[in-house]
């Protein structure tokens, strides 16, 4: 299932509209791992309220290392405002350490954040990500930028 999600997620990434792509870097921390993480997106915006998400994370650092891909897709609860407030889900698979073993595992994650307003050519967010895969779940909370590519 994690290898036909991560294809399927390739496919749809490599057919989305290029000169709306935005490159969205982040870093945060992760909970579950007690230790940062640093990770990528890219936004393709379908219309003005849904965006398409996917990324790529690591956590390093703190008890254990992992990897994960994700594929979310947010809605923005607002519009041409100094900050706009979005909510958002999505699946996720990664090379992920439980229970003293190192698997691949796949989930889901549900997403809350913010966007502040344009900045010298860059958007700043944050967000808090809540996911859930099988053998536990984790929250991070995390803050990036997007960059109009």
């Amino acid at each position: 299932m994690c290898k036909a999600s991560l294809f399927l997620l390739t496919l749809f990434v490599m057919g989305a509209p290029v000169a709306d792509a935005q490159l969205t870097p982040y870093a945060g921390y992760n909970t579950q791992h007690a230790g940062p993480l640093i990770g990528a997106g890219y936004r393709v915006p379908f219309g003005p309220t849904v965006i398409f998400v996917p990324s790529v994370e690591a956590g390093v650092g703190g008890s254990e290392n992992y990897v994960q891909a994700s594929g979310d897709v947010t809605l923005n609860l607002a519009h041409q405002s100094p900050f706009v407030p979005y909510i958002g889900a999505g699946v996720t698979a990664g090379r992920i350490p439980m229970e003293g073993e190192t698997k691949w595992r796949s989930g889901g994650n549900a997403l809350l954040g913010v966007r502040f307003a344009q900045f010298d050519g860059f958007v700043p967010f944050v967000q808090l990500r809540y996911t859930n895969v099988i053998g536990g779940d984790a929250t991070s909370v995390m803050g990036g930028a997007t960059l109009r590519l």
